[in-house]
């Protein structure tokens, strides 16, 4: 399965509750209405800024829908059939279409407690740029061979729930390279504020780790979400 990500801005027209109450409660209804919804879509899952996480800098993002489908073929042939006219003219109402960005990945568990999807309440997700020191296929290679390893073996890697990788699908994109130049996505799931920054203490205090991220990424985008699983 392919995990197609689409990134969200919301329109400037919306308060930051209004916009979050809209999406969650009858845009998705809108899209899961659809004829075809089921026959597509293998699973749903909604990730909502936690803005009131980010007191001293606008988040970059809005929230994150996340998309399961069967290929990268059958998600375009879905979005071309006429009765997504309909989820089209309300996103409209939902997002800045401009700012809007859709990412193709291999989504990749690296790490789970057996009851993370109970106990996590906090969902932070990363956006990567690699190094421009190395290739793409070395990016990818280091960060799911070596860099996971890395890190869920440090101590303070219990205050997470789940690491998930999502690795970008080049061959989804005709340049060959995904919007705003992103290679992958980290995330990371927590009980609570407080169990991330015990996680955030020991990582930054980690000077091996540190070190190796300097050596693998350029620019990292970071912000916290919760999640809504609509679709399972």
């Amino acid at each position: 399965m392919i995990k197609v990500s689409t990134v969200i801005k919301k329109n400037n027209d919306l308060s930051i509750p209004e916009f979050h109450d809209y999406w969650l409660n009858e845009h998705a209804d809108i899209a899961m209405g659809t004829p075809s919804w089921f026959k597509y879509m293998r699973k749903y899952v909604q990730s909502h800024t936690l803005h009131a996480l980010h007191p001293d800098q606008k988040p970059a993002y809005d929230g994150v829908a996340h998309f399961w489908v069967d290929s990268v073929d059958s998600f375009q042939e879905w979005s071309r059939l006429p009765e997504l006219n309909v989820v089209a003219a309300d996103t409209k109402k939902l997002v800045e279409q401009d700012k809007l960005i859709r990412l193709f990945t291999n989504e990749v568990e690296k790490y789970s407690t057996p009851n993370w999807e109970q106990k996590s309440k906090i969902k932070r997700i990363s956006f990567i740029k690699k190094s421009k020191n190395i290739s793409v296929k070395e990016f990818h290679d280091h960060w799911s061979n070596y860099h996971s390893q890395l890190v869920i073996n440090r101590p303070w890697w219990k205050h997470c729930n789940r690491y998930v990788q999502n690795h970008i699908q080049y061959d989804a994109y005709p340049p060959g390279e995904s919007p705003l130049g992103y290679n992958g996505f980290a995330e990371i799931w927590f009980d609570s504020l407080e169990e991330f920054n015990q996680w955030q203490a020991g990582h930054l205090d980690d000077e091996a780790v540190i070190a190796d991220e300097k050596n693998l990424v350029d620019k990292v985008d970071t912000f916290f979400t919760y999640e809504v699983r609509k679709q399972l």
